[in-house]
């Protein structure tokens, strides 16, 4: 192995043991503060290996001699002086200045030489050094420069509503610009208080308390019922909260089939809004999808493939509500592959409360009784469900059906007397195994039965 690559592979492996550990607690930092770790530290090591360090000499500037290092592991006060002149010759500003020597100070500490780097104080009597102020000499906010904070708001929401609201939210609730940012107020707002948990420092979530009029107006203000409550009524609630159990089960288990949950299904239907849509090209030039879709529960990404994504194309438009079948692939994690999808049509409340009064309509929306013949006669190609005694557990059949939908036909069987009357359901189904199974524990082995 040359000695580029051996250097390299060394650093790699220092890093994977202790990129994401603070210093002095021994705690996980940030995803944040591991990227400027690997960044900085990078940078460095590049310049003192390739000659691309400065430095002041008479007067001019030029470039400092190039460090022959093999190992990350032989770092030198020498290396450490040269890197600080290079700092200071390029006049960083004093807070990257600060950052660059806590790296540098914290790698030392990985190498088991914590005292190689200089303490601030020494680096700051350097005379390049540009002092930072430590205390305010003029008010900077927007009010103290005479700045009506509301009204400059009003007129950003002129141009940006996005970039007013987080500013809006900012001003009220004290939040970060990251957390403002990735706010979700249909997701956050507990009515008391507001539950921060996204873009917050070390991913830790917190609360601020609702207690002032303003706070509650400015959130309301924000706040949207979610895009599915127009379909809810008429869709199984638990068909509407599957994202989020599905990824975290999936989410906690070692890649392969070996190590699938066994209460990850291989199947999911997934209702939802598109959040967003990025499309992509395969090797045979074909255009397919990522796309994240967001539930009550949580948000997925589901792969469209090219040829649904090409049969399907005006489909997948942010904001759109849609149902999708996916399949629940294992690679290296967890991945949903989406195998057929349709778009959502917002309420069917009336439907509902039809199916409930006429058991004939249920799921049939104006369709009237489409067959009726006497017990004897042959059976029709599909899902045949057998409802004797069973009439109660109607609306529970209802969602059971809607939450697997498909091509293949659904009668419903009624008695009367001794003649069955049958009635086709509008809607139909996909009658796979699960379906099956579930409707058979509901209404006996015999009550369910598939006519091919």
């Amino acid at each position: 192995m040359k000695s580029r690559e051996r250097f390299w592979v060394e650093f790699n492996e220092l890093f994977k043991h202790h990129g994401n550990t603070a210093a002095r607690s021994g705690k996980e930092v940030s995803f944040g503060t591991t990227h400027i770790r690997r960044a900085y530290l990078k940078q460095d090591f590049h310049r003192l290996r390739t000659g691309k360090l400065v430095k002041i000499e008479n007067g001019q500037e030029v470039s400092e001699q190039r460090f022959k290092l093999a190992s990350p592991r032989n770092l030198k006060q020498k290396h450490i002086r040269a890197l600080i002149n290079d700092w200071l010759t390029r006049e960083y500003s004093v807070p990257y200045l600060h950052n660059k020597l806590s790296v540098i100070r914290v790698f030392c500490g990985w190498i088991g030489k914590p005292n190689l780097v200089p303490s601030t104080a020494e680096v700051i009597m350097d005379p390049r050094y540009r002092h930072r102020s430590q205390v305010a000499v003029t008010d900077k906010t927007w009010s103290g420069c005479g700045i009506d904070v509301t009204q400059k708001i009003l007129e950003i929401a002129g141009t940006d509503p996005r970039v007013a609201m987080v500013l809006d939210l900012m001003r009220v609730f004290s939040l970060r610009q990251r957390e403002a940012s990735l706010l979700c107020p249909h997701l956050s707002d507990q009515a008391a208080y507001l539950d921060i948990n996204r873009g917050t420092k070390g991913g830790r979530s917190r609360t601020h308390k609702i207690d002032t009029p303003e706070e509650r107006a400015v959130l309301e203000s924000y706040v949207s019922a979610h895009p599915l409550e127009t379909v809810a009524a008429s869709l199984p609630a638990e068909t509407l909260r599957r994202i989020g159990p599905l990824v975290v089960r999936g989410g906690e288990e070692e890649p392969g089939s070996a190590g699938m949950d066994p209460t990850v299904p291989s199947e999911a239907l997934l209702r939802g809004v598109i959040v967003s849509v990025e499309t992509r090209t395969d090797r045979n030039q074909e255009t397919y999808a990522r796309v994240r879709i967001e539930d009550f529960s949580g948000v997925a990404e589901v792969l469209v493939f090219a040829t649904l994504y090409r049969e399907t194309r005006d489909l997948w438009v942010g904001g759109r509500l849609v149902e999708a079948r996916v399949e629940v692939q294992w690679d290296e994690g967890l991945s949903l592959v989406a195998r057929r999808a349709k778009a959502l049509e917002p309420g069917a409340r009336e439907k509902k409360e039809e199916a409930r009064r006429d058991p004939s309509r249920v799921g049939a929306g104006s369709a009237a009784r489409r067959s009726e013949r006497a017990t004897g006669g042959g059976l029709s190609s599909g899902l045949h469900i057998r409802l004797d005694g069973n009439e109660e557990r109607l609306e529970e059949i209802r969602d059971r059906l809607a939450a697997s939908p498909g091509e293949t036909p659904v009668y419903l069987h009624l008695r009367e007397g001794e003649n069955d009357r049958v009635f086709l359901l509008d809607a139909g189904a996909d009658p796979d195994t699960m379906l099956v199974e579930v409707l058979g524990e509901i209404l006996g082995a015999n009550a369910v039965r598939m006519v091919s």
